[in-house]
């Protein structure tokens, strides 16, 4: 052995210049040529290519969970991340979701057992908040069937949803991972690196961002934009309450109920000295009667926040429905008895938000991360468009992922500038209707009543179907280019394992 080190570009045994020594030098001092070489040799052999690596979901919510169960249905393996526990996964938090036509399209296209599940809308039954007196009966279901336009509402509880779709994972292509959720991410040349909120990572080929309103991806990828959150001068409370066979309540529920083949959402205008809106339906199960609600006011001040991103960080408990009862002065009895049969655990205040920019893409410059659901167009509930959104988002942007060997191309398909239009619009009308039906402004108030009570019934159907026109398309589309996107090979194999 020498007893003097040999310089970086001399082996200490090989002559200057000898093939050896040429070797030596690649490995020990390599031109950023040979780099980019050694890099693709040691890629080829130690580490799976993109087609190997899992998509990474962020959120088990309808989104993510939807985004997982499509592409298993191709035999693509996913990892969902879920800041939750899974305690509360499939907790009952009181909440619902409206199922519109287009997401009704893709649970059926995916072979769901929704109709044990959900509820079917029969109609709409609109009434004033102060007295309770109807102000109009929409037989939605008969009349629908009359105009031959194919229109159903649906309607489904936070919990029967995430229960169904959980369910149908197999654990085969989709690990789902509670309590750790996303800190960071970095795109690398053909894959994306996730850290995680204990400091562990994982690889994927993608990364879908399905992590709500308060998306941590999304504030990575537009922390320098200008992207915040914008209060929609909205604050909302929602719960569920019991009501007990044969009960003072229980009557006043079913006097709420005039169409008898099916549900009635109730929706009670603001009239008179009664301020915001209340709405909700009754669910009747196995477990007893229970009627799920919400009323919303316009408030300029936004109120605080909660931990639960399960119920959207609101405040839960005696603080959120001590703060509701003096809202309700003025309110009729069964808006006022319903509120106050309700436990305290099962009452969440939140404030209502969407984004101050909607001209944003929704995916990143690197192609391999993408936002879906509110996570990208987060609104107001009053299009009942939310839930449904998601939904279609997760179809799409996973059958494209799942028909494409490029990553980038599929999620650029997804990012659609038809979309993007689409979605901004959608976020504006959801504002729009939630500060009107809302408004403090007797003027406001009394049009619109008059409105709902004169305005000709194929109108109203024709703009609910317009306001599912965006997720139409955006699903049409995708059928269109890949018309067995809802079957695959692996759907056998599925079918064996559960068996």
């Amino acid at each position: 052995a020498p007893t003097t080190l040999a310089p970086p570009n001399q082996h200490p045994s090989c002559p200057p210049n000898s093939p050896d020594n040429n070797l030596y030098i690649s490995f020990v001092s390599p031109s950023p040529r040979r780099l980019r070489r050694l890099r693709t040799i040691f890629h080829h052999f130690d580490l799976p290519t993109m087609e190997d690596l899992p998509v990474i979901i962020a959120g088990a919510g309808p989104c993510g969970m939807m985004s997982a169960l499509v592409l298993q249905r191709h035999g693509i393996s996913s990892i969902i991340l879920e800041r939750a526990g899974r305690d509360k996964l499939l907790a009952d938090v009181g909440s619902g979701y409206d199922i519109q036509p287009t997401a009704m399209k893709v649970i059926n296209y995916m072979g769901l057992p929704y109709p044990s599940h959900f509820h079917q809308y029969a109609g709409i039954h609109q009434l004033r908040l102060d007295t309770a007196a109807t102000v109009r009966i929409l037989a939605i279901k008969h009349e629908i069937a009359v105009l031959g336009e194919g229109f159903e509402a649906w309607s489904a509880q936070r919990s029967e949803l995430q229960k169904m779709l959980s369910q149908a994972l197999n654990s085969k292509y989709s690990d789902l991972r509670c309590g750790c959720g996303v800190k960071s991410f970095e795109e690398e040349e053909d894959r994306v690196k996730v850290e995680l909120a204990d400091g562990s990572t994982v690889m994927g080929r993608a990364l879908l961002a399905c992590d709500g309103v308060k998306s941590a991806v999304r504030a990575q990828l537009y922390k320098d934009q200008g992207d915040i959150l914008q209060y929609c001068g909205v604050r909302t409370w929602w719960g569920k309450t019991e009501v007990a066979e044969g009960s003072h309540l229980h009557q006043l529920m079913r006097e709420s109920q005039p169409l008898e083949e099916g549900l009635n959402f109730c929706w009670y205008m603001p009239a008179g000295a009664s301020k915001g809106c209340f709405m909700g339906a009754p669910s009747c199960g196995p477990e007893g009667t229970k009627f799920f609600w919400a009323y919303s006011c316009s408030d300029p001040l936004p109120p605080g926040e909660g931990e639960d991103l399960t119920r959207r960080g609101g405040v839960v408990g005696p603080e959120a429905k001590d703060a509701l009862g003096p809202m309700l002065e003025g309110a009729c009895e069964f808006a006022r008895e319903c509120v106050a049969a309700a436990l305290p655990e099962h009452v969440t205040m939140v404030g209502l938000y969407d984004r101050a920019r909607l001209d944003l893409p929704f995916t990143s410059k690197g192609g391999l991360v993408a936002l879906l659901g509110d996570a990208a167009h987060p609104q107001t509930p009053f299009l009942g468009q939310g839930a449904s959104s998601a939904l279609v988002d997760a179809f799409v942007c996973c059958a494209r992922l799942a028909h494409s060997r490029d990553v980038r191309l599929a999620l650029r398909a997804y990012d659609s500038e038809e979309r993007r239009a689409g979605m901004k619009t959608m976020v504006q009308e959801a504002r729009k209707w939630a500060l009107i039906s809302t408004s403090d402004r007797m003027f406001t108030r009394f049009s619109f009543r008059q409105a709902c009570a004169w305005l000709p019934l194929r109108w109203i159907i024709l703009d609910m179907m317009k306001q599912d026109k965006t997720n139409a398309d955006f699903f049409l589309k995708v059928t269109m280019d890949f018309p067995e996107c809802g079957h695959s090979s692996c759907s056998e194999d599925e079918n064996e394992e559960d068996d």
